[in-house]
Order: C-alpha cells, then sequence, then structure tokens
C-alpha cells in the first residue's frame, strides 16, 4: 500500500465521529515513528487529532496507532462554514491548532509530517461553490504560509468529503475499534450509524450483491463491498 494510502487509512479512524485508541506522551528523542495531523472540520466545530504509529508497519490494531495528548487548545467553535461572510476570520482559530500540533509533533520531523483537512456536511450545505472556495482559498494560504505552519501541506490536502466518504470513515472507525482488520481471516464486521451536525450515515457491509450506494474499499489486501448513504440536513443541529 503506498504511503499516502496507508496514512489516509490511519487518519479515517476518527472522521466518522469515533474518537480512537489511547493517549500517551510523545518522546521527542524517537525517530522510530511517523505522525499525522488531521483538522476535523464539522459544521459546528473543528477538531485537533494528532497520531503516531510505528513507520514500519500497516497499522491494523489499536495497539499500533497511538492518539497523542494535547495539552493547548484542540477543538475552536464555530465551524469554518459559519466564516462565509468573512472568509479572512476563519484563519485565527487553525492557527491556534497549529500551534498545539506543533507542541507534540517532534521538530525535527514536523517537515515531513503531513497535515489534513477535511470538512463535512457544514460545508456541503453552502452554495454556491464559489462560497466555499472563498473559505478554502484562506485556509489554503494560511497551511502553504510556513512561518505559520511548520507541517507539509500541499494544495488539495484541505477539501471538503463527500457524505459517502465520511460514511466509509466511520465505517472504518467502528471496525478498527473492534479489530476486524487484526487478521486475514474471515469475521463478522460491524455497520455504523453517525449523526453529525448537519447529517447523518449508515454504512454496513450487506449480504449478496447491491447495485446503489455501493462503495469498493480494500483494506490490508481485503475487498469489502459497502452500502453506504448520507442523509444531508438529518444531523443533529439541522433538526
Amino acid at each position: 500500500m503506498l504511503p499516502e494510502l496507508r496514512l489516509c487509512f490511519v487518519l479515517s479512524a476518527f472522521l466518522g465521529g469515533v474518537v480512537v485508541v489511547s493517549s500517551a506522551r510523545v518522546r521527542r528523542d524517537s525517530r522510530n515513528y511517523r505522525y499525522g495531523v488531521i483538522f476535523d472540520a464539522g459544521s459546528s466545530s473543528t477538531k485537533l487529532h494528532v497520531y503516531r504509529w510505528d513507520q514500519s508497519r500497516l497499522p491494523t490494531k489499536t495497539a499500533d496507532l497511538t492518539e497523542l495528548k494535547l495539552s493547548g487548545t484542540s477543538k475552536v467553535r464555530p465551524g469554518i462554514s459559519s466564516f462565509v461572510s468573512n472568509p479572512v476570520l476563519v484563519k485565527p482559530s487553525l492557527i491556534l491548532l497549529l500551534y498545539s500540533a506543533a507542541a507534540v509533533v517532534p521538530k525535527e520531523l514536523q517537515s515531513s509530517t503531513p497535515v489534513y483537512l477535511k470538512a463535512t456536511a457544514g460545508m456541503r450545505l453552502l452554495k454556491p461553490a464559489d462560497v466555499v472556495d472563498t473559505i478554502f482559498d484562506q485556509i489554503d494560504d494560511l497551511f502553504l504560509d510556513s512561518t505559520l505552519n511548520p507541517f507539509k501541506f500541499k494544495r488539495g490536502w484541505a477539501k471538503v468529503i463527500s457524505g459517502e466518504e465520511e460514511g466509509v470513515f466511520g465505517w472504518i472507525s467502528v471496525n478498527f475499534l473492534r479489530g476486524v482488520f487484526d487478521s486475514n481471516r474471515d469475521t463478522t464486521t460491524y455497520g455504523a450509524l453517525d449523526m453529525g451536525g448537519a447529517s447523518t450515515q449508515i454504512t454496513f457491509l450487506p449480504e449478496g450483491q447491491i447495485f446503489a450506494n455501493l462503495f469498493p474499499l480494500y483494506i490490508a489486501g481485503r475487498r469489502y463491498d459497502l452500502y453506504t448513504n448520507s442523509f444531508l440536513k438529518f444531523g443533529l443541529n439541522q433538526f
């Protein structure tokens, strides 16, 4: 599996709204780990998550993956969609999260540690598309500014994910935590229901063949033909 795909798997462990694994203090003298920084940009807040894993193997068990304990700001309100009338104001709150991430990732590894921002239904509700673009222009400007962001970033790493992706990430989270990916043997999988602020997702592995809402997924050499559907405006805040 490509390094980028490995990182997407690791970081998908919280995108469905499930916060995972253990907390630990980082060892700043170790170069045996890889790190990833994720901004989970929901409809009501943006949450910071920093993960660490052994660079020599793909983490398929909870013991392989550590979510680092943050001493600084880990969540800011409101969500980034709230800055539609004045997009430049999205930067200050995200800067606080960058400072918190920089405090736990070893300085010598920061330039090689990727940072991603994944926005969900709050941004999917915004119309027209150029309104969304103005907010992400500000976010890109921030993350591309090396004086404010010490981490690795490329255009396209901050984006709105689809409802189907959000649902699948939630399914991966649940099954990761339940140990489904620990071995190559056939094992029971678990469905995932995720209610966010602006949408609700349902994802599961159905019996038999399906012809609508199919999302094929490969993890650790196995294929899962998932059913996933996202219901916009069926989140808690929208209700």
